[in-house]
């Protein structure tokens, strides 16, 4: 079991640029025990995996094969650590740093590419800030998507377009598990530009609507007959 730890303060950007040039973390304290062996297993088994072609993957290709472990793994503390960016600054920068290196920052970790992508390690108490952070986002697609009745295939399915999933991460329908599963299973096929497109048009178009007494396949079928034809 590992002691899971929260920084007392989440960092700022200055904290960060500190941190970079010294080392130097500020102070954290610890939780509770959890067992952050199958994320670390599922991070080294997915940078040496390769996919049918015999290639290994590519950095943004790692994500849909560790949606299911970090959810499942994290899942168990409670709702308030989970919502405090402390934890999650101190899962980027301390516990699984490395793998944040390799996934966002590449071979060369210089101080000047560390700060370039900053707000991978750190990232604010928003939605934009959290769906920056490298380990909050993978957690937020989990508990957004997953279900008992499928599990995790419609974030490996969100997890293939990049674009798709910074692109939910940062509207209001995120906040809502129907609306995001019912956008996934929408628009998940579609080219990339045109989902960069309809992103905000469904955001716009579910926040003017009654849809707390529709299915996620009723919103789902809304999506794909009254907005899809107007972005084409």
């Amino acid at each position: 079991m590992n002691e899971v730890k929260r920084f007392k303060s989440p960092l700022g950007v200055d904290q960060f640029k500190k941190f970079i040039s010294s080392g130097e973390l500020p102070d954290s304290e610890p939780i509770m025990e959890c067992d952050l062996t199958v994320i670390h297993d599922a991070i080294n088994d997915t940078m040496t995996k390769k996919n049918k072609s015999g290639k290994v993957l590519t950095p943004p290709q790692w994500d849909r094969y560790l949606v299911e472990p970090t959810h499942k793994t994290l899942s168990s503390l409670p709702i308030p650590i989970l919502t405090s960016m402390g934890l999650w600054h101190w899962l980027c920068l301390f516990e699984l740093k490395e793998f944040v290196l390799n996934r966002w920052v590449g071979p060369n970790h210089t101080e000047e590419n560390m700060l370039k992508h900053g707000n991978r390690f750190i990232g604010n108490q928003t939605l934009n800030g959290a769906s920056r952070n490298c380990l909050a986002r993978l957690f937020r697609i989990g508990d957004l998507l997953y279900s008992d009745a499928d599990g995790y295939s419609l974030c490996e399915q969100a997890f293939r377009n990049q674009t798709l999933i910074q692109g939910l991460l940062d509207c209001d329908i995120s906040l809502n598990r129907v609306t995001s599963r019912a956008t996934v299973k929408a628009i998940s096929a579609l080219p990339e530009g045109q989902i960069k497109k309809l992103l905000p048009m469904i955001n716009t178009y579910l926040s003017s609507m009654k849809f707390v007494i529709l299915t996620e396949d009723e919103i789902a079928s809304l999506i794909i007959k009254d907005l899809i034809p107007l972005s084409k």
